[in-house]
Parts: C-alpha cells; structure tokens; sequence
C-alpha cells in the first residue's frame, strides 16, 4: 500500500513538473487605438481659424470604431519669414491647444481657434480620442492668410 502511495505521488509530481515551464514566446496583447481622422480642413478668417475633419469609421485592428471620447487639437505657429526651418509632421514643433470633448455633426468635428495672430500663419494636426487610446496624427494643414 505504501509503495502505491507513494507512486502515486510521484506521477503526481511529475505531472505538474511537465506542465510548469514556457511553452511559447509571450505576447503583448493587441493594442486597439481608433484610426487617424481624414479630410481635415482649415479655414481662417479674421478673427480666428475654423478647423473640420471627419473621425474614422475603423479601429487599428479592422472593428468598428464606436468609443469616440472626445479630441486633441496641435499648433505649430510660424512668424512672418521662418518657412525654412519648420518641419509641419515633426511633433517638437507643434503644442496642443485642445483636449476634450467635441461636438459631432455625423462623423464630422468642427473645432474654433480664436487665438491667432495677424501676422502669424499656424498649420494644424488633430487626433481622435477613444476610450482605449489616441490615434495617429492626421495630416498637417496649413491656415493661409484670409
């Protein structure tokens, strides 16, 4: 009886020995971040630059992009004269003026920068906020003088 015992207990031992140990490299888990937004315009006038753009249908990994949180909005400011070392897709040389919430008109945002100067021409570049992460960066447009 005790040599059944104690066989028993070492094929238990075994058993758990075999299944301990890595089996497979690790893998992080997907990380699923809503798509860059699109068809972004800017339009300045006088007294301020109006910027629309249109928000993904689509998350990174192919699902439907449904937790819209809200939106960053960046500017690059360039003084009269300072094209040539302006980079408009390097993030040093933009500052984000806007975090937050947004109104939607379908999949469209319309966002308003009052802070501008005369003389001073901004280009502009947004992500889309979810509830898992920020997108990319859209592409960078400049606001022309009015």
């Amino acid at each position: 009886m005790r040599k059944n015992v104690t066989t028993i207990l070492l094929l238990i031992c075994l058993t758990f020995a075999a299944a301990c140990g890595k089996k497979a490299p690790p893998v992080a888990p997907e990380t699923v971040l809503p798509n860059r937004p699109t068809e972004l315009s800017v339009v300045r006038d006088n007294t301020g630059v109006t910027l629309k753009f249109k928000l993904p249908k689509k998350n990174s990994n192919g699902t439907d992009f449904t937790d819209f949180k809200g939106i960053e909005v960046y500017k690059a400011t360039l003084k009269e004269g300072a094209y040539n070392n302006f980079c408009k897709n390097c993030d040093e040389d933009y500052s984000l003026i806007y975090s937050g919430g947004a109104a939607l008109t379908g999949r469209y945002v319309t966002f308003r920068d009052d802070a501008i100067k005369k003389n001073a021409h901004y280009y502009y570049r947004v992500k889309v906020v979810s509830d898992r992460g920020k997108s990319d960066f859209s592409a960078a447009k400049v606001a022309e003088k009015p």
